[in-house]
This record gives structure tokens, sequence and C-alpha cells, in this order.
């Protein structure tokens, strides 16, 4: 699988498409789909508490249709934007990664996906995100997310 390259660029906390000179840079690993899969943001269940009190369940729209019932796009962690790091917290993220990274193992690009977890600081949380291959190979991407102002890589 090709994907357009994408870089983290942690000073302005957003991510962008990687350049080769004037040439659109290409990845044949995961780490795009995973970025995409892991900080974009899923739409909400109808049961979740939503951060700022509004009703924006944020989210693709498209995902209403989607060709297989409840496949979805993104990730929950928006759901724990300045959230207190506390073993709760830290569950909620690890299941909010595995939720949106199982699509990997549903169409067989990875035969397992895990995520570690921990808290680095007040307000920073480490995850690693870990894989394998169904025709063997292993990869492993690490990120930092800063719980106040974004992600860092």
């Amino acid at each position: 699988m090709i994907d357009l390259a994408l870089i983290w660029d942690r000073e302005n906390l957003a991510g962008d498409i990687a350049l080769d000179g004037v040439d659109l840079k290409t990845e044949t690993g995961l780490y795009t789909a995973i970025l995409l899969s892991l900080w974009t943001d899923r739409r909400a269940n109808k049961d979740d508490i939503l951060p700022d009190g509004s009703t924006d369940r944020r989210g693709w729209w498209g995902d209403e249709f989607a060709e297989i019932p409840g496949d979805r796009f993104g990730s929950r962690l928006w759901l724990l934007n300045r959230a207190k790091i506390n073993p709760e917290t830290l569950r909620l993220i690890r299941d909010y990664i595995l939720e949106a990274l199982a699509w990997l193992t549903r169409s067989g690009i990875a035969s397992t996906v895990d995520a570690t977890v921990s808290r680095l600081d007040t307000n920073t949380v480490g995850i690693k995100v870990t894989f394998t291959r169904p025709a063997g190979g292993a990869g492993t991407y690490d990120f930092v997310w800063d719980n106040l102002s974004g992600l860092q890589t």
C-alpha cells in the first residue's frame, strides 16, 4: 500500500503533506494511515459526553452512509481533550486507539495491533502503537500527546 506521506509539524500542531523537493513524498509503511486514524475526529457515539458541553458530535458525515454498517473513520480521542490524566483516562485512550485501528486487522493489513499508553507528565501521554503484518514483520510508531494542545511525534 502506497500513501502520500504525512508529517507532523510540532510547532504548529498540525499535519501536512510531506514534500521531496517539489514532488509529493510517499510512504509504504503504515505511519500515515495510523496518523490519520488516530488524529482525525471520529463521530462521537450518542451516549458519549461531549467535552465542551455542545451538541457537536464532530466526525465525518459520510460515516452515516458507510458500506459496512458501523464502519467509522478516525478516533474518539478528541473527547479526552483537557481530561485529567489518571488511570481511567489512560484506559480510555488505549480503548479509543484500538477502536480507531481495528480496521487494520479487519481488512487484513495487520494480523495484530496493540497500544501501550503511559503518563509522561501532568499533561502529556506517551503512546506506542505496535502491529504485526500477516506475512511477517512488525512495526512500532511512537506518539506523544499533549492533552492541552495537541499531538507531538
